[in-house]
């Protein structure tokens, strides 16, 4: 796991980012807040930029990727919350790390 150094601390960190992003964008598609069409389409564009960047350094991640999106789905199905949450600001450096 030493190509995510770039961008994530630890193998926590990097899951915890992408289990965030999957929960905002199926978060806004539920509850539909104001302007939300927006906001989908931004954090669809942030999760095709993090998965294309993880990807391009290793194909393996694709599928840890899938496996977390994955995770979280059956997290919300079963009344679950992640028990590590990312914080909002480290979210957006790690974002901010993957638009270099």
């Amino acid at each position: 796991m030493a190509v995510i150094r770039p961008w994530f601390k630890d193998k926590e960190e990097f899951y915890n980012f992408f289990y965030h992003l999957i929960q905002s964008e199926h978060l806004i598609e539920m509850e539909k807040p104001e302007q939300y069409e927006e906001k989908l389409k931004a954090v669809q564009f942030y999760r095709r930029l993090a998965v294309k960047r993880v990807v391009a350094e290793d194909a393996m991640f694709e599928e840890l990727i899938d496996d977390i999106f994955s995770d979280y789905h059956e997290a919300y199905a079963n009344f679950q919350e992640n028990k590590q949450p990312l914080a909002q600001k480290r979210f957006i450096e790690i974002l901010n790390k993957l638009m270099k």
